[in-house]
């Protein structure tokens, strides 16, 4: 792909054991022979991106915990977009695929576009 400037998406993953990130790590690879470039980051680290402010597709990989709770590191995160202050559609210009099990972080996720 030489000369051709890749398209941008950001890839963030939550896990525990590191199984997510693995399977982040491997999209971004083969993303990357696709003509894509990921920003890959963890869950846990929310002040190397902005949801509020992101423009480009975003893809979550994250694991469950117990029964169904998202993993520690992931778990700032999910509370942050719980919060019920949040107006509805706040992420509502969000392009996003989830992938995972996490139902904690399905549900908001899935409200809040719901509003559109």
């Amino acid at each position: 792909m030489c000369g051709v400037r890749k398209k941008r998406f950001l890839l963030l993953y939550g896990t525990q054991k590191g199984q997510s990130k693995d399977i982040a790590e491997e999209i971004a690879q083969q993303a990357d022979h696709h003509g894509f470039v990921a920003d890959i980051f963890s869950l846990q680290d929310l002040e190397q991106f902005s949801l509020e402010d992101e423009r480009d597709p975003v893809i979550i990989v994250i694991s469950t915990t117990g029964t169904g709770e998202p993993p520690e590191p992931a778990a700032k995160f999910v509370r942050r977009i719980q919060n019920k202050e949040l107006p509805s559609d706040y992420l509502a210009h969000l392009r996003y695929g989830l992938l995972g099990a996490c139902l904690r972080i399905n549900v908001r996720l899935t409200s809040i576009l719901a509003a559109l």
